[in-house]
């Protein structure tokens, strides 16, 4: 969701809620997600810009975890008809045994 503020000199910001789940069989350790602005819907190392970098608790096999993220733009800054990618633990770089059990659930404030 993008809100502006005429009020605060044109103010505009991006919030939304991220909601992932540990499908696997192991707990997963505390990491991190970064949120990247994307041109397009595929993540492009050196041209996908990062916004920020969100804390992750622990989660446990079959649990769910919410964030919330927040970002203020540029003056100008417009990122309607962009996309937000969100990168998970990508520093830990840990094997997976399963892919087919990921998948994102995105939630509209």
């Amino acid at each position: 969701m993008q809100s502006c503020s005429e009020y605060l000199t044109s103010l505009c910001q991006i919030s939304g809620t991220f909601s992932f789940q540990n499908n696997g069989n192991l707990d997963a350790p505390a990491s991190s997600i970064k949120f990247y602005l994307s041109e397009g819907p595929e993540f492009e190392e050196g041209r996908s810009i990062l916004l920020r970098q969100v804390p992750t608790r622990m989660i446990r096999s079959g649990e769910a975890q919410l964030i919330s993220f927040r970002y203020d733009l540029d003056k100008g800054q417009e990122v309607r008809g962009k996309y937000i990618i969100a990168i998970i633990g990508e520093e830990r770089k840990a094997a997976e045994s399963d892919k087919d059990n990921d998948y994102l659930i995105e939630i509209i404030n």
